[in-house]
């Protein structure tokens, strides 16, 4: 992440390993749109304000994340589940097979333009989080689609894959 200090320019930058990739998606109406959120700038004022170390003092700044090494597997987490009672966010997000994250790049970045497509997707059936049942789809070597349900398999579509709530 990056954190600018808007009364002095000074930048400082740190540097986290992250397994995965949470995405809150109250608002979002896609993925794209999502990832988008969690990388755009946030201003860090009022009460939020960040502690220089150059003017050793709160400054008001702006803070943002990038991606400087781009993973072999990309793993997201969509957030499905509200905060405050615990619902589920019961809505299609729109998701594609193919997933680019340029614009997502640190400028250091030694790999700018990194895509990924889904072989993988993780749902949850259920109301809350305190309840419910997980399966998953996977898709072979051969590029055929399968849902994985306790002790039934069935051949599937990407189509469904990607309708999933």
């Amino acid at each position: 992440s990056q954190v600018k200090f808007l009364s002095c320019g000074t930048e400082s930058n740190k540097m986290d390993e992250i397994m995965d990739i949470s995405l809150e998606n109250l608002h979002a109406n896609s993925l794209k749109e999502a990832l988008g959120r969690f990388f755009q700038f946030e201003v860090l004022d009022g009460n939020n304000k960040y502690n220089c170390e150059k003017c050793k003092k709160l400054s008001a700044a702006h803070k943002q994340f990038s991606i400087i090494q781009a993973p072999n597997v990309l793993v997201i987490q969509l957030k499905r589940f509200e905060d405050v009672f615990g619902g589920k966010i019961d809505r299609n997000i729109i998701s594609e097979e193919h997933l680019g994250l340029t614009g997502h790049m640190s400028i250091d970045s030694q790999d700018p333009r990194p895509e990924y497509t889904l072989f993988g997707s993780i749902v949850h059936s259920g109301y809350s989080q305190d309840s419910g049942h997980y399966y998953a789809y996977v898709k072979d070597v051969n590029a055929r689609w399968y849902c994985c349900n306790d002790a039934h398999v069935s051949a599937t579509t990407i189509q469904a894959v990607l309708s999933k709530k």
